[in-house]
């Protein structure tokens, strides 16, 4: 029958029905994540623009202190190369670091500040989880958005860097999810958790090649900061957009391994302890 044959055709495609739950799960997490950044703007003057003006406050009190006071700077690419001075290299770093820590902190208690979620509404951890990340996200990308126009400002922004980006960017949020996911798992079991990692996210950015170069770090030292993984994500993008050069090989297949070990280890925490969560926050 041609018409009932037409009519088929206009309908929807089918789909599985665990397809439909995970697409309604990330519409979800999206939500959320949007709704908490119009909350925290809803009452400021200049409402979202603060996601790039409080990065761009942060990159002026350092190249301040440590471009101009100091007079750090980062060595040039390749023999008879400018330098690229501080202020785009710094803010390779920076961007990260700003993103690393505001994550972090808030992937311990997620489920705490979501208490009424956790208890009570009819889908899984990952998406109070996903959504924070998703937070997290936005004002790291409006940061990403002045780097980008940082480095195009300075000349800096080539093909080859445009090329390496998204593996120095999918790496680095690769692994961070990871973690945050870990700590969100760990969180309400573990009360002291968030303060050790304020004091350890401060540690990190001074024993990290954010506000100085490798190298002038001596070299029995240099080995000892790969194990900080914001020298690893700081170096990957550092070398896209200000050198045009992807990440070293050694260094980047064990950031990549430590990846996958984490990635392992959240899969294993969510197994275990999401149906606990519940019980204790």
């Amino acid at each position: 029958m041609p018409g009932a044959e037409a009519a088929a055709r206009r309908l929807p495609p089918l789909r599985h029905p665990r397809v439909a739950s995970l697409a309604r799960h990330l519409r979800l997490a999206v939500d959320l994540a949007a709704r908490d950044i119009r909350d925290r703007y809803a009452g400021a003057a200049i409402g979202p623009l603060w996601l790039l003006v409080t990065p761009a406050v942060y990159l002026l009190m350092y190249w301040l202190v440590f471009g101009q006071l100091l007079r750090v700077g980062w060595p040039p690419g390749a023999p008879g190369e400018a330098s690229p001075g501080f202020l785009l290299p710094f803010f390779c770093g920076l961007v990260l670091y700003l993103f690393m820590v505001d994550l972090v902190i808030s992937s311990t208690d997620v489920f705490q500040r979501r208490r009424d979620y956790v208890r009570r509404a009819p889908f899984p951890l990952w998406v109070l989880w996903l959504a924070n990340l998703l937070r997290t996200a936005t004002p790291a990308a409006a940061g990403l958005l002045l780097l980008l126009v940082l480095a195009f400002a300075q000349g800096r922004l080539g093909v080859a860097g445009l090329a390496w980006l998204p593996v120095a960017l999918g790496a680095s949020l690769l692994f961070l999810a990871a973690l945050s996911l870990c700590l969100a798992m760990l969180g309400p079991f573990l009360g002291d958790l968030q303060e050790v990692l304020r004091l350890v996210a401060r540690a990190l950015f001074y024993a990290g090649p954010i506000a100085y170069p490798l190298a002038i770090v001596p070299e029995q030292v240099r080995a000892l900061m790969w194990l900080n993984p914001l020298t690893h994500m700081a170096e990957m993008l550092r070398g896209a957009l200000v050198y045009g050069q992807g990440p070293q090989a050694l260094p980047f297949l064990g950031f990549l391994l430590a990846t996958a070990l984490l990635l392992a280890l959240a899969a294993f925490l969510y197994r275990r302890v999401a149906g606990a969560v519940a019980d204790v926050v």
